[in-house]
């Protein structure tokens, strides 16, 4: 999984709306300043969503009754099957 601290966020939310903002096929009809912030508030979110889903994954391995080893090829196996579950339920509620 990977985190990225609100430096970086910031960071890459510059950056896209830097990269937007040059594009001539892109018109802003808002301050560039709101633009990027709006970047930065949906990535926090699908970061943290993301983070939510992980963390259900990992419960649902752990709750097993067998104990699975965290690193092991079941484990990974198991978490990725977890992982997309919880990806196709989230998508199911949208």
């Amino acid at each position: 999984m990977m985190r990225l601290s609100d430096d970086r966020i910031n960071h890459l939310s510059h950056r896209i709306a830097d990269m937007l903002a040059g594009d001539e096929r892109v018109e802003f009809k808002n301050v560039h300043n709101r633009i990027r912030l709006r970047i930065k508030q949906s990535m926090s979110k699908v970061l943290k969503q993301d983070e939510e889903i992980e963390n259900r994954a990992t419960e649902k391995i752990r709750s097993l009754s067998r104990g699975v080893t965290p690193g092991s090829a079941e484990w990974d196996i198991l978490h990725r099957q977890y992982y997309e579950q919880e990806i196709e339920k989230l998508r199911s509620i949208r």
